[in-house]
């Protein structure tokens, strides 16, 4: 949220915590809402950092996982704890994965491209 701010976009809670996303914005001079899913940047023991794009359905102690919709989500933010560095997604650049985005640099902090959305 403070990324968001510090680079002027309007910040807003979803209306519902069963919405699929967990931030809405607003970029500087625009009336559109931009839905923002945060997700956490996963190290593994072998391959490159990721994040996943599935999201958990019904009871999450059962493990079913299913990918994001297309529609319900504007662009996926990975974040890394470890490095406080977000890693930024439009939904387009990930409609044809299935699972997981191994991080790139090209993304790292990339929030401007929320404004051509």
């Amino acid at each position: 949220i403070f990324r968001l701010i510090l680079h002027q976009f309007a910040v807003f809670e979803p209306v519902s915590p069963w919405s699929g996303s967990d931030l809405w914005v607003s970029a500087p001079g625009s009336l559109r809402k931009i839905s923002i899913q945060v997700k956490s940047v996963k190290v593994r023991r072998y391959g490159l950092p990721s994040v996943r794009l599935q999201r958990s359905v019904g009871n999450s102690s059962h493990g079913k996982m299913l990918k994001y919709r297309d529609g319900e989500l504007d662009v996926v933010v990975g974040y890394d704890a470890h490095a406080d560095q977000a890693y930024v997604y439009t939904w387009k650049e990930l409609e044809h994965l299935k699972s997981s985005v191994a991080v790139t640099e090209d993304a790292l902090e990339r929030w401007d491209k929320l404004k051509t959305l």
